[in-house]
């Protein structure tokens, strides 16, 4: 349950953070606010062509990547799949995805003691931009590392409620 509590915490964090992306302003002069997502986009049914909505962009998803614990460890180690997606027919569009990773990045790293939600530590983010692009949606993904004091015993043994 501790994974699970971490991409909740993630998500609401992350929605807070982006909830005033003045940033990313549409061309009607409006910002558009990057939807957070956990887990995995919703999938949609086409009865034709397959289309692409911009109205889905921006979008952030966040997915548990891997981990690693035991009676070792000092708690678990978590690593979280962060997808940040964005839609532009302009072929520096990549641009957007960069700037909310770095905002959600840096957000991150202005935690206090890097904790977040009280019980995870933040400690680093590596990012790729992939090479090959599927025009017009631009993606970049990163991979977030955390830890906490529970071990899977802990869980366990705990009251933790979803």
């Amino acid at each position: 349950m501790t994974i699970v509590l971490l991409i909740r915490a993630l998500q609401k964090f992350f929605s807070e953070v982006l909830a005033n992306a003045d940033f990313l302003e549409t061309e009607s002069g409006f910002p558009r606010i990057p939807k957070v997502v956990r887990g995995y986009l919703p999938v949609k049914q086409y009865e034709e062509d397959v289309t692409i909505d911009s109205e889905d962009f921006p979008v952030v998803i966040i997915r548990p990547a891997d981990g690693k614990t035991g009676k070792d460890d000092d708690g678990q180690q978590i690593s979280v799949t962060l997808i940040v997606g964005t839609y532009s027919e302009d072929f520096d569009g990549y641009e957007y995805s960069m700037i909310i990773l770095e905002r959600l990045i840096a957000a991150l790293e202005t935690l206090p003691g890097n904790i977040l939600d009280k019980k995870y530590r933040y400690v680093k983010a590596t990012w790729l931009l992939q090479a090959e692009q599927a025009y017009p949606l631009w993606m970049v993904g990163s991979e977030l590392t955390f830890t906490t004091g529970l071990s899977s015993c802990d869980v366990l043994n705990s009251k933790y409620q979803l």
